[in-house]
Parts: structure tokens; C-alpha cells; sequence
């Protein structure tokens, strides 16, 4: 019984140390990103009329939303789910 208690001790240990090595290379990849950003912005404090303004002036158009993309799956026909236990 004390083994396996033992076992499951440091099964849990592993996990817990494993999960806080992910959470401090996924806070450094952020640092790292963070920092990246700030490099290719224009200016940290630029107004939000100020880039909508620059977006503007570059592509003409007044809104930074995205283009509308064509949906692949539009025309595709599936198989209703659960079809095979019908009787």
C-alpha cells in the first residue's frame, strides 16, 4: 500500500514539473513575442485613429477587418451524424 502511494507521489511530482516547465517557456515565448511586437510597431503610442488613419492611406481602405475568405466545405455534403444507429 506504502509503494503504492509512493508511486503515485512522484507520478504527480513528474506531472506537476513537467506542467511548470510548459508554463515558463510559454511565459518566455510571450516575453519573447511581446518584445517582437514592440520592435515592428511603427510607435508604441500611436492612437488607435492614428493607425486607422495610416491603414487608410496605405490600402485605401477605411476598415482594418480582414477580406471575407471563400468557405472550401460550403458545397460539401457529410453523412448525418449517428446515422448508423438508426433502425
Amino acid at each position: 500500500m506504502a509503494l503504492k502511494e509512493k508511486m503515485l507521489l512522484k507520478l504527480e511530482k513528474d506531472r506537476l514539473v513537467a506542467k511548470v516547465e510548459n508554463m515558463e517557456l510559454s511565459v518566455k515565448q510571450m516575453e519573447e513575442d511581446k518584445l517582437n511586437d514592440a520592435a515592428h510597431t511603427e510607435s508604441p503610442h500611436k492612437s488607435t485613429k492614428a493607425k486607422d488613419k495610416a491603414v487608410l492611406k496605405m490600402t485605401g481602405v477605411p476598415s482594418t477587418m480582414p477580406k471575407e475568405r471563400a468557405n472550401p466545405n460550403l458545397l460539401e455534403t457529410y453523412e448525418p451524424t449517428g446515422a448508423h444507429l438508426s433502425c
